[in-house]
């Protein structure tokens, strides 16, 4: 990994525990996890970015996959769509630990650098 994107890395997990970082359960069973960005206590719903899913392991390790792909956009001064969760779809709320928090954030932040790095740079930040 160059040393800009160890140090963006590295600053995101050091400041993991001050991120807004919530874990769900949803009524259809789902488990995901996601920052919470705003909340509208008019139709209450929150606004989500980068949601995912927590698939738990036979071996109780867990795993992380997309819940929903948002909309991008390409100019860097706009952020990404929010995704409107309905409250009434919540089951279960927490703020997420601070280990689940950093592997959300390294889910992530190697989502978005996969298509930045070839095959063998991107397995050596792995």
């Amino acid at each position: 990994m160059n040393v800009e994107w160890k140090a963006i890395f590295d600053a995101l997990m050091d400041g993991a525990e001050d991120i807004n970082i919530h874990s769900y359960r949803l009524s259809d069973g789902s488990y995901i996890m996601a920052e919470e960005m705003d909340y509208d206590p008019n139709f209450d719903i929150l606004f989500l970015d980068l949601p995912v899913s927590i698939k738990q392991k036979r071996d109780g390790s867990i795993a992380l996959e997309k819940w929903m792909f948002q909309s991008e956009f390409e100019e860097e001064n706009f952020p990404s769509q929010p995704i409107e969760l309905h409250c009434n779809k919540i089951i279960a709320k927490t703020e997420a630990p601070v280990s689940l928090k950093r592997d959300y954030i390294k889910y992530n932040f190697l989502d978005k650098l996969h298509g930045s790095f070839d095959k063998d740079e991107f397995q050596s930040i792995l």
